[in-house]
């Protein structure tokens, strides 16, 4: 969760005014720069890895319900948080961003252990 609040705090002290610079650069390149968009592929996969690589040290350590697909869960929090930046900037408000991304951390959370769930829902 500081993850988020982190990158929502990022998005309202810029005012919601320029995107990722990552979905910039793929959005300008992409279509017209096989290298560069390798190289922005790359960049992609590695994101998506660290957050991977979080949920599976979760997963290992027992925080998960056994079966949970931390792989499809770590893609759509990118996904999530590159379409709120997005639509954060043509909108310049964070509804969108906070809305993607409360709803795959939520989904996330569905998949933890009842032990480690109810610890993460009290207040």
């Amino acid at each position: 969760l500081r993850w988020r609040d982190l990158v929502v705090g990022i998005r309202t002290a810029q005012k919601c005014v320029g995107g990722c610079p990552l979905g910039s650069l793929a959005a300008d390149l992409s279509e017209t720069d096989p290298l560069a968009r390798a190289q922005l592929a790359r960049w992609f996969a590695e994101w998506e890895r660290i957050l991977r690589d979080g949920l599976a040290s979760m997963a290992d350590a027992g925080q998960f319900v056994a079966g949970t697909d931390t792989d499809r869960l770590a893609l759509a929090l990118l996904a999530a948080t590159q379409g709120g930046l997005l639509l954060s900037q043509v909108s310049r408000d964070t509804g969108a961003l906070t809305a993607a991304m409360d709803t795959v951390i939520t989904q996330i959370g569905a998949h933890l252990t009842e032990r480690i769930g109810e610890a993460v829902r009290r207040p």
